[in-house]
C-alpha cells in the first residue's frame, strides 16, 4: 500500500541525508517521525526509521576507545628487583 506522504516529510527526509554525526542524523529522524501520518501504508516505513533511530542514538552515545598498547598483564616492576642490577 502506498504511503501518501506530505511535502515537509521530503524536507525533513533531505535534512537527514544532510546530516553529517549520528546525533544530528538522531535529530533528524526524529523530527521526520513527527512528520509522516501513522496508518497502515506507513507501518514499514515508521518501522524503518525508528530502526536507524535506534542505531544513531546508540553510535551518539559511545564514546571512542583510546588504544593502549600495553598488554592486560603488564605488571610494572618495584621492590627489590630494580637494585638486583647493582649487585648481580
Amino acid at each position: 500500500m502506498p504511503a501518501d506522504l506530505p511535502p515537509y516529510f521530503y524536507e525533513a527526509e533531505k535534512y537527514f541525508k544532510e546530516a553529517a554525526n549520528p546525533e544530528e542524523k538522531a535529530n533528524a529522524i526524529e523530527e521526520l517521525l513527527k512528520t509522516f501520518p501513522k496508518h497502515k501504508g506507513t507501518d514499514k516505513l515508521r518501522a524503518e526509521y525508528r530502526r536507524k533511530l535506534s542505531k544513531f542514538k546508540s553510535q551518539a552515545q559511545s564514546k571512542k576507545k583510546i588504544s593502549r598498547h600495553e598488554s592486560h598483564f603488564h605488571i610494572e616492576k618495584e621492590g627489590d628487583g630494580l637494585s638486583c642490577r647493582e649487585y648481580c
